[in-house]
């Protein structure tokens, strides 16, 4: 019998894999017959800039940090490696993200970036989105995993 997963993002790699590079956050849809086939592995080379640009616009707009990236700057929830694992991200916190993606820009990213380019993290940023998004409208869920 044959699984069937959701397509993943048309994209390109955002995925770590280069030497010194072994982090990053996995975006998961549902499982498929118990298989985590459905996925978005994202380096931190592109989290780290794409969540500090959300930090500092959330501090210059006066405005709420969303929930994944406020556990990310804080290690906890699911970015507590000791002992959150996969974890499914509930329908608000997708669509924080998916609104705070879609919002950044190259010069918000322009002080974070190191290994890559801004251009680069946009299109993470709206590969991330496109994936999430894809997932929540059809009713299926979403996790995080810190990798």
């Amino acid at each position: 019998m044959q699984r069937e997963a959701m397509p993943t993002a048309d994209t390109d790699n955002f995925a770590h894999g280069t030497y010194g590079d072994d982090s990053g956050v996995v975006f998961y849809g549902p499982p498929v017959e118990g298989f985590w086939d459905d996925s978005l592995p994202v380096s931190d080379r592109f989290i780290h800039p794409l969540f500090c640009a959300a930090l500092d616009r959330a501090q210059r707009e006066d405005a709420a940090i969303p929930k994944v990236v406020a556990d990310w700057n804080t290690l906890t929830g699911w970015a507590d490696a000791y002992s959150a694992g996969t974890q499914e991200l509930t329908d608000s916190d997708a669509a924080e993200l998916i609104h705070l993606l879609a919002r950044v820009t190259e010069s918000d990213l322009m002080p974070h970036v190191a290994g890559v380019t801004t251009q680069e993290c946009v299109r993470c940023a709206a590969a991330i989105a496109e994936f999430l998004r894809s997932r929540t409208e059809s009713g299926a869920a979403v996790y995080i995993e810190d990798d």
